[in-house]
């Protein structure tokens, strides 16, 4: 009925409120997305975000997006298209929020506001993009200006103030200090944070999960996601992280140590010994009673044996 009656050239110029509860063809869904997406592109931060809310839940409540057996990539893509739009939106917000707001006296006054609020910049920028990942895997341009205008604000109206002030603290001396009471040093991990776990367990065991580069602001989504099921608890801190910051220096300060040091090929040691690799992780695990192992590994064991 829809190619017949050519629904998609009828609905082409629609406004946005004469199509906003129409749900019986997808061209409306398509039209919906479309004149929503200009809207906020013309509202930008003005835009009311509860009112954009508002219009993507009542448009997942139909046939073509969350309806029975609308799982098909058409009806992902329409979904995701949503998703995509309301974080948009989200970034636009906390652009004016934050606008000429990027000033600290100090570095740990910079980390402190990060970890209250300022992560949101970087939550809501990777949850529009893995949205439209998935649009564009569907071959649409349907969302393309709104892209170019996300990637404009997250660039210039984030990274570039935020990281202009943050060079400008470390020049005039907090690199030098390189502390932080709110953050423990990431090289007094075991000490501060396994050492006393195992003191109180009886069970003197615990697991720590190392993830490369793992974003703050996804260990907070990930700290949601585990508090929201039965019976799980979790919680969020940072630790401030080893200059200069790369993977072996990293992997080396979370062991438990007395010294970190390196010798003369730049291999890090840690009370002397080499803790290259996993051999050299677990060399010094021994001293407490622990073991590394790849998590490839962890996954083959049998429960008794993990």
């Amino acid at each position: 009925v829809a190619a017949e009656q050519n629904i998609a050239a009828t609905l082409a110029e629609a406004p946005l409120d004469a199509v906003r509860r129409a749900f019986t063809f997808e061209a409306t869904e398509r039209r919906v997305l479309a004149a929503l997406k200009d809207r906020v592109l013309a509202d930008g931060e003005m835009i009311d975000l509860d009112w954009v809310e508002r219009v993507i839940g009542e448009r997942r409540t139909g046939h073509w997006i969350g309806g029975p057996g609308r799982s098909d990539p058409e009806a992902q893509a329409l979904g995701r298209s949503y998703d995509a739009i309301q974080a948009a939106v989200q970034l636009f917000k906390l652009h004016a929020e934050h606008r000429g707001r990027f000033a600290f006296d100090s570095g740990p006054e910079l980390l402190d506001a990060y970890r209250k609020g300022l992560f949101q910049f970087d939550r809501v920028y990777r949850d529009f993009q893995t949205a439209a990942a998935a649009i564009r895997g569907q071959g649409w341009n349907l969302l393309k200006d709104l892209g170019d205008a996300v990637e404009r604000l997250y660039d210039q109206g984030f990274l570039q103030p935020l990281g202009v002030e943050w060079s400008r603290l470390l020049d005039e001396g907090f690199l030098d200090v390189w502390t932080d009471e709110a953050c423990p040093a990431q090289s007094k991990f075991y000490a501060q944070v396994i050492g006393p776990m195992l003191a109180r367990s009886d069970r003197k065991r615990a697991f720590v999960i190392i993830s490369d580069a793992f974003r703050y602001e996804a260990a907070v989504e990930l700290t949601e996601k585990i508090n929201r099921q039965d019976r799980r608890e979790a919680e969020v801190s940072p630790m401030l992280g080893v200059v200069p910051s790369y993977t072996s220096l990293g992997m080396a300060a979370l062991l438990p140590h007395e010294t970190l040091g390196f010798d003369d090929r730049g291999e890090v040691l840690a009370d002397g010994r080499s803790t290259a690799g996993l051999a050299g992780r677990n060399r010094q695990l021994e001293s407490v009673g622990g073991m590394a192992c790849q998590a490839s590994e962890l996954i083959q064991m049998k429960v008794d044996e993990a």
